[in-house]
């Protein structure tokens, strides 16, 4: 199975130096495997740093349930498959950066 969901660019505005800067970024919604391994652990780290000095919050709270260290566990726990005490199943998308090879995001959808 293809792991890309949607493909698409994306088109934002950043105001800089009282400049307006068009950034045109092509991204994709993935479902996670070994190949992003190293861009996952980059992102959690950047993210944890992040709640730290910002106090941001952790949604999608899953992906940082399990340790990203233990990477074969943390793939196979990161989804509910298993229904049997009332969890609802669900599914989690990352955002990758196609251009510079970078997650910069996840979606936790519960169906």
């Amino acid at each position: 199975m293809h792991d890309c969901v949607s493909s698409f660019y994306c088109l934002y505005l950043q105001i800089k130096y009282r400049a307006i800067i068009l950034v045109i970024m092509k991204v994709k919604l993935i479902k996670l495997t070994k190949e992003y391994k190293k861009q996952l652990g980059e992102m959690i780290d950047e993210w944890k740093l992040d709640q730290q000095v910002n106090h941001t919050d952790d949604s999608p709270w899953v992906i940082f349930k399990n340790d990203y260290h233990d990477f074969d566990y943390y793939l196979e726990h990161l989804e509910t498959k298993d229904t049997s005490q009332g969890f609802v199943p669900d599914s989690v998308f990352f955002l990758l950066d196609e251009e510079r090879n970078r997650l910069l995001g996840a979606v936790n959808i519960r169906h």
